[in-house]
């Protein structure tokens, strides 16, 4: 398209691909003016609704540079956003954006020349596309997830568990093993739903629903636990909670209760 210069939105890991960004200004290698660069600890903290909200104000395509599977600084930070760049592109189909205007590279900080490589390729295959039509009315119309979750349990294993559960079907989800530091992540984020083990060495999951509801009263709380008494169980509901699964669940079981308590009461009814 004559005369169209993309405007091109990057999600880089500071450990990795911003390296390489700078390794490649630092070789004199020449790159796209086109991409603005914002620095992230890791590719795994690119959000869906980051990515949804740069096309909203104007991109034309997003790229998120990460560091090669096996290097991440953070263990599985790369892993998980893989599993988020699938989603976001199904996603950015239903909103009638081209999938082919998000990419995900992993770039090492050694890569200064790759890196240049696929800003050129990216900035040229977008000015092909041409302009992104997106209706920013749509856009805030449509959610980025059906629910950011937050799962609070002692045992890493179980938030690993609903991560794998609940991320196929479109949640956006993390999980904390202390209980103090879940709480305060609650506080300063935007989740929609916590998953709360009632039985933690730390804090008590009764006290931790208790500051949560306290801070944030709109955020949906399901309890999970292997140990707690019906009574119990009982009583966290009456404290605020909005349901209860015990453990083991199955993945069924999971997903079901999840809905649920993110279903508004109108549409139960």
């Amino acid at each position: 398209m004559n005369g169209f210069e993309p405007k091109i939105v990057g999600l880089v890991c500071q450990w990795c691909t911003y390296t390489g960004a700078d390794l490649a200004g630092t070789s004199r290698k020449k790159y796209s003016p086109n991409i603005r660069l914002v620095r992230m600890m890791c590719s795994g903290r690119a959000d869906p609704a980051f990515i949804l909200k740069a096309f909203e104000m104007g991109a034309d395509g997003v790229l998120v540079g990460g560091c090669h599977p096996g290097d991440c600084h953070y263990i599985e930070g790369n892993y998980k956003t893989l599993r988020r760049m699938l989603l976001t592109k199904k996603l950015l189909a239903q909103l009638g954006i081209e999938p082919e205007r998000l990419r995900l590279e992993w770039i090492s900080a050694s890569e200064g020349e790759r890196f240049a490589e696929v800003v050129n390729e990216f900035t040229e295959q977008i000015r092909k596309l041409g302009p992104a039509m997106v209706s920013p009315e749509r856009m805030k119309a449509t959610h980025a997830y059906p629910g950011k979750i937050l799962v609070i349990d002692d045992e890493e294993v179980v938030g690993k568990s609903c991560e794998r559960i609940l991320s196929p079907a479109g949640y956006q989800v993390e999980f904390e093993t202390n209980p103090k530091r879940g709480v305060e992540k609650v506080e300063s984020g935007n989740y929609d739903l916590v998953l709360l083990d009632l039985r933690m060495p730390e804090m008590d999951g009764t006290e931790v629903l208790k500051k949560i509801k306290a801070k944030r009263p709109e955020v949906e709380v399901v309890i999970i636990t292997a140990y707690s008494s019906v009574d119990t169980a009982v009583e966290t509901l009456k404290t605020g909670a909005k349901d209860y699964v015990p453990k083991p669940f199955t993945p069924d079981e999971l997903k079901d209760v999840v809905k649920k308590a993110l279903t508004p009461a109108q549409k139960q009814a």
